[in-house]
Parts: C-alpha cells; structure tokens; sequence
C-alpha cells in the first residue's frame, strides 16, 4: 500500500517549519505497513501540474493532506485535484480544521473520501488494513465519510496518553 501525504501551502510568508503533525502520520502509516511519500509544497511551491506530475512518479493508493483553517481551501483543492488526476486513490484530510467541520468539509468537497477526527495515528493502525473495504470504514473510531443518507461519524476516539507509543 503507497500513501502520499501532502504539506499544504500555508498562506503566511513566514520561515516554514517542518510538518512535523505530517510526519507522524506518516510514522503511523509506516508502522502499519504502508510505504510513505511526503510531498512537502509549504517548502517547495505547489502548482497542479508539480502534484500530477509527483503522484504519477508515485502511483499511491491513498492521498491524504492535513489542514489548519488558514490553508483549508488549498489543502481541499490539491485533494480535489488528487482525485481527478487518481479517481480510485482514497482521499483523506485531517487536521484541526475538518476536526470540527467534518459535515461541511464532506459536503462541500465530494472529493474528500475520509476524514480523520483528531489525533490520527491509533486510527490509520486500524484504518490501514480495512482502507478498500468502504464498508469497514464504520467500525473505526475517529472517521468521518459520506455514506448513504449523509454523513457518517464513527465517533471520537480518546486522546493519546503515552506519547512515547506514537512509532518515530
């Protein structure tokens, strides 16, 4: 299984710092088998052609991005542009924004396949194995997707309490 993980542009003309949140997503999907691709475009500018270009040399099965408020809309619009380029590749975004507005998220972005509620890493070890079984999706805390009759929310999932379990 192949993921890509996209840094989204951030819309403030500041020293950028690592996406650290990314990386240990990243981490997580690592630990659980996948092999990882960070496509960082707060350092490297993004342009959709770039990203095409990028994902064709990769071929991941699952793209995912994370969004604060301030770069929801291109975090959306690079997914948005993911699944025209890839339409079977599942489509994930996390972060704190879609934290709290998962049902708008999911209803304005039809491209957006899945999003992760809070902390992500316990929930990719038990998304992973069940990613191409949509149906499957409802057994994992801490999901939000469309499904039949609006949109399903699988449930918060409890906050981290050791950190020295999250995989490095």
């Amino acid at each position: 299984m192949k993921v890509a993980l996209i840094a989204a542009p951030y819309p403030l003309e500041e020293a950028p710092s690592p996406p650290l949140g990314l990386c240990y997503v990243a981490a997580a999907f690592e630990a659980a088998g996948a092999q990882v691709c960070i496509l960082d475009y707060m350092v490297r500018r993004y342009t959709p052609e770039k990203l095409v270009q990028e994902l064709s040399a990769f071929n991941p099965d699952i793209i995912g991005t994370g969004s604060v408020t301030l770069n929801f809309y291109a975090a959306a619009d690079i997914l948005k542009t993911a699944k025209k380029f890839l339409p079977g590749a599942v489509t994930v975004m996390g972060g704190p924004h879609v934290s709290f507005d998962y049902d708008n998220t999911l209803r304005q972005f039809p491209e957006i396949d899945l999003v992760v509620i809070g902390e992500g890493e316990q929930t990719i070890r038990e998304l992973l194995p069940v990613i191409g079984d949509r149906k499957a999706w409802s057994g994992v805390p801490g999901l939000a997707f469309s499904a039949e009759g609006g949109i399903c929310f699988t449930g918060s999932r409890d906050l981290i309490t050791d950190l020295d379990d999250l995989p490095l």
